[in-house]
């Protein structure tokens, strides 16, 4: 038995613990000790601790093994003398691991299984970002340009029809909350008009809050190409980022309906703003490292919703196809 370890069990038997706990994190210090043993040694001291801990939760793919095993280092960080024999550095790592580990584990809690429909059009998100690459130049530029803007980027909700291309920000204005805009020498989308446009302030008063995006280089081509495949055939620069086919901006429902049709030419199912949405939230499994919390939060900001909603509307349990 590894000295340090086997201090740290005599102290958990004399700790203020129920004969469970005492028995389950015993029974995680054994996994410890175990570790070391295979790898002859090696992490034999108090300062190796944080190796074997890392190392245990990146071989380990059960997400509840890997909550309760951060979670009993925890404990016996705060009923022994671990806190004295390890620096702070790693005494701080380990709490990051277990806040992690924790949101983690209440993020799966709360994924809600997909409905039939959902699970039926489901394609990775992966697969529908190459496949739309592979075939892009082969749609007209309209289906190109809206099928890119949910693909490509974080998508929002059937928001794209009414937006105003603004050539020149510097000498036009884009002031009006009223309208949504794309300023073409920016790179950047400002969208007034959403659902979920209103925040409450400290006050308890409801402001307007505008997404403001930029978009970066494939978007940005694909947005520019489009206005010049315009130009070529009209000879003048279109007022919208998505028309109708009497160049008014394209209503919500339409545009939906033209992401189903655009999904069923590419996939054969009816994947619709909706769904691409779902799946572009469920794009990590949870217990991967890119699935941080900073990630989700970013991911909800951009696409204009919660990130309460976020976790329990969008990020569904998928099965994933084999």
């Amino acid at each position: 038995m590894t000295k340090y370890l086997e201090i740290i069990k005599k102290e958990i038997d004399e700790a203020e613990l129920s004969a469970v706990s005492k028995k389950v994190i015993k029974s995680t210090l054994n996994k410890i000790e175990k570790m070391n043993k295979t790898s002859e040694d090696a992490y034999k001291n108090p300062d190796d601790l944080i190796k074997l801990i890392k190392l245990f939760l990146k071989n380990n793919e059960n997400l509840n093994t890997s909550h309760t095993f951060i979670a009993h280092i925890k404990s016996v960080l705060k009923h022994t003398t671990l806190k004295d024999m390890i620096n702070e550095t790693d005494q701080n790592e380990i709490e990051k691991l277990f806040l992690k580990y924790k949101n983690l584990k209440e993020r799966k809690d709360d994924a809600a299984e997909p409905s039939k429909k959902h699970q039926e059009n489901y394609i990775p998100y992966d697969d529908l970002v190459k496949k739309y690459k592979q075939v892009k130049d082969k749609l007209n530029w309209k289906d190109k340009l809206m099928y890119g803007l949910y693909v490509l980027q974080p998508p929002l909700r059937a928001d794209y029809g009414d937006v105003k291309l603004i050539l020149d920000s510097d000498d036009t204005d884009y002031s009006d909350i009223n309208e949504n805009y794309f300023l073409i020498d920016k790179s950047r989308f400002i969208i007034n008009q959403y659902k979920s446009n209103k925040v409450m302030n400290k006050n308890g008063d409801f402001i307007h809050k505008p997404l403001i995006f930029d978009v970066d280089e494939d978007v940005y081509d694909l947005i520019y190409d489009s206005i010049e495949v315009r130009l070529k055939e009209e000879g003048e620069m279109r007022t919208y980022l998505i028309e109708d086919k009497f160049q008014k901006p394209m209503k919500a429902n339409t545009l939906s309906k033209n992401i189903t049709r655009i999904s069923m030419l590419l996939f054969g199912k009816n994947i619709g703003i909706q769904e691409i949405r779902t799946i572009y939230c469920s794009r990590f499994q949870l217990q991967d490292e890119d699935c941080a919390i900073e990630i989700i939060i970013a991911d909800a900001n951009k696409m204009g919703h919660s990130i309460s909603t976020h976790i329990k509307k969008y990020m569904k349990l998928y099965v994933k196809p084999k």
